[in-house]
């Protein structure tokens, strides 16, 4: 289990890294924006997508266990890993032993990604942070301040999640 485990964290991360950036792309960014729309960075932020870009991400995930032949012990033990994972890096946590930057992505390294400057745009996509040292797209904590979100705020701010997930969904698909 622990080296199928290994195998599966190491793909699983890779595709998720591509995955990310490709949501990240003029083709899913409307769809992904309902994540990025928050400007409160808090660990319910994991659980704030948009139905179609949950559905995205459940069938890469399905897919990779699938053609793996991942027992089931390992995919549960990846999706508990990754859930208290993605809660942490959603978080305000400062992390103290600042060497696991160079293993995964932290909560600081993660509010870059979120933040509305666009020189931070388009960076710090992975789980591992290896991925984005790799490709270019790692961009290290330095400790600045700057707001989170997305230009247009008053798509989101509606408090009817019904209507803004459809109107996100019309925006998506090019109806107005």
């Amino acid at each position: 289990i622990l080296i199928q485990y290994v195998v599966f964290v190491l793909i699983f991360t890779f595709v998720n890294y591509w995955a990310h950036r490709l949501l990240h792309s003029k083709v899913l960014w409307e769809i992904h924006k309902v994540h990025h729309s928050a400007e409160d960075y808090n660990i319910l932020l994991t659980y704030r997508n948009h139905p179609v870009d949950f559905i995205l991400g459940t069938l890469y995930g399905v897919a990779i266990a699938t053609m793996l032949g991942a027992r089931p012990e390992t995919t549960m033990l990846w999706l508990s890993t990754n859930a208290v994972y993605q809660s942490f890096v959603h978080s305000r946590v400062v992390w103290k032993w600042r060497w696991v930057e160079y293993i995964l992505i932290i909560p600081e390294a993660h509010r870059i990604h979120h933040s509305a400057l666009p020189k931070h745009f388009d960076s710090n996509f992975g789980i591992l942070s290896i991925w984005d040292r790799l490709f270019g797209t790692y961009i290290p904590p330095t400790g600045e301040i700057f707001d989170l979100g997305v230009p247009d705020r008053e798509n989101f701010t509606t408090d009817n999640f019904v209507s803004e997930m459809m109107a996100v969904l019309w925006r998506w698909i090019g109806l107005r």
